[in-house]
């Protein structure tokens, strides 16, 4: 937690700055592996799923 509150409040994450400069985020390495070996075992992950779908719309928005 001292990491975050040494953050600046400006301060971005790296998958944020991709997705306003129009790159293609590492979501895919990232979350995108945990939605796929969920899906081999059955299990149900959809904060990961959702979060994949906002970051793929916001893509497109950009």
């Amino acid at each position: 937690m001292v990491f975050v509150a040494s953050s600046p409040d400006d301060g971005t994450r790296s998958m944020m700055r991709d997705l306003e400069a129009g790159r293609r985020s590492e979501y895919g390495g990232l979350t995108g592996a945990v939605v796929r070996m969920a899906a081999e075992i059955g299990l149900d992950v959809a904060v990961f799923k959702k979060a994949g779908a906002m970051i793929r719309e916001r893509s497109l928005l950009l």
